[in-house]
């Protein structure tokens, strides 16, 4: 049976590409690497600004978006404000599954 808690997590409004709308996606856990880049890249006037590009860099998967076209560019044009959530919530659930995982690593559960 799935919970909701199993679920992968699913955009409100989705992006659209091509006429067409991805609403599905995956992340990768940030590195020091990604957080240094993100820098470079923007002017830090907005820590949104920073965040989003780092959501970009992120997404290992958008709907059918290539990979190479998951841009900064394209969720500045075509995020909402609600689906940044969905996706930021996704990170930090993805950061406490890592944390549950090594916790368990070390205790030995």
């Amino acid at each position: 049976m799935t919970t909701p808690e199993n679920k992968p997590p699913v955009l409100v409004y989705g992006i659209e590409y091509q006429g067409k709308l991805h609403s599905d996606f995956e992340l990768r856990l940030p590195t020091i690497g990604d957080n240094i880049a993100v820098f470079e890249v923007t002017d830090n006037s907005s820590m949104l600004a920073v965040n989003t590009a780092l959501l970009a860099r992120c997404l290992t998967k958008l709907g059918t978006i290539p990979a190479e076209e998951i841009t900064v560019e394209l969720l500045h044009k075509e995020l909402v404000d609600d689906d940044y959530d969905v996706m930021w919530s996704a990170l930090d659930a993805l950061k406490k599954k890592r944390q549950q995982m090594n916790a368990a690593a070390l205790t030995g559960a």
